[in-house]
């Protein structure tokens, strides 16, 4: 490795004592030393001690992984110039927020940005073909679609669409550059990161789809190994099987709910055509 860290993927049964058979899942690790000598690689593995093992042994953990194409992949961590200066901060903040700026504002994109908040909060409350009112009035598709609205929004991101993680990068810039629009626009996303979970957990409130909303909670938190994790998505997704049997609906409800859910999106796209308002113009006016 010539004294650069690489990032590669190995059978998870290195880590879980599980047997190493082929077509495993994989993780990733860091291989931070090579003993030509001995013939072993250091690995260093989330928050554990470093871990030595012989170089036949980390063959074999990445020949039987599942995805071929991940067997001899390898990142390397390459040393660079890491200072940090004011003018780098500035430049690095007129690129950042117009990529960010570039995908609100970009038709195409279908994931969490303006103009799908826009789509999306039409709808919720539509009865056309492709409305949620038409599309997910039986047990099956609205159980599914409000699970998928709480997973993707909770699960799949900081809890909040991203909007936290971003809320707290523009209060960074903010304390660099000390621009008043950066703290505005940070603390009007960090109002939308609330109502992003008030509409994921609001997704989930009718009283037969809460367990569902507790489970994912639960799994969002999940540090067991990719075995027990992918357990828990199974006892999750028999879980929902019985709800969907059992859920009483009717479409009264289904308008009443997915009309609230419109509401919350409603104001979120409110509060941030207001804080992308803000990066616009710091945008267009930064040297």
């Amino acid at each position: 490795m010539n004294g650069i860290p690489c990032i590669l993927a190995v059978h998870e049964g290195l880590f879980t004592g599980k047997d190493i058979h082929i077509n495993g899942d994989h993780v990733y690790t860091t291989a931070i030393k090579y003993d030509p000598t001995r013939n072993t690689i250091t690995l260093r593995h989330t928050f554990s001690h470093e871990i030595v093992l012989t170089k036949e042994e980390i063959m074999t953990a990445r020949s039987t992984i599942v995805t071929n194409k991940l067997r001899n992949q390898m990142l390397w961590i390459e040393p660079t110039n890491t200072t940090i200066t004011p003018s780098k901060i500035s430049n690095f903040s007129k690129e950042s927020i117009g990529v960010t700026l570039h995908h609100a504002f970009n038709d195409r994109m279908s994931n969490f940005g303006l103009t799908a908040l826009t789509k999306f909060e039409k709808m919720l409350r539509s009865t056309s073909k492709q409305g949620w009112l038409t599309l997910f009035q039986n047990p099956k598709h609205f159980v599914n679609a409000c699970y998928y609205v709480n997973y993707w929004i909770t699960h799949n991101t900081d809890g909040a669409a991203f909007r936290y993680m971003y809320s707290t990068y523009l209060d960074f810039l903010f304390s660099e550059l000390n621009d008043e629009r950066l703290k505005q626009s940070c603390d009007l996303f960090n109002q939308s990161a609330r109502l992003w979970i008030e509409l994921s957990n609001y997704a989930l409130s009718l009283k037969p789809l809460q367990p569902l909303n507790k489970n994912l909670e639960e799994l969002t938190i999940c540090f067991d190994s990719l075995h027990a994790y992918k357990n828990k998505i199974s006892k999750i997704q028999l879980e929902k099987t019985k709800v969907i049997e059992t859920i009483d609906l009717d479409a009264e409800k289904v308008k009443h709910h997915f009309t609230q859910m419109s509401r919350i999106v409603r104001n979120i796209k409110e509060i941030e055509d207001e804080a992308l308002a803000y990066l616009q113009e710091y945008h267009q006016q930064i040297k």
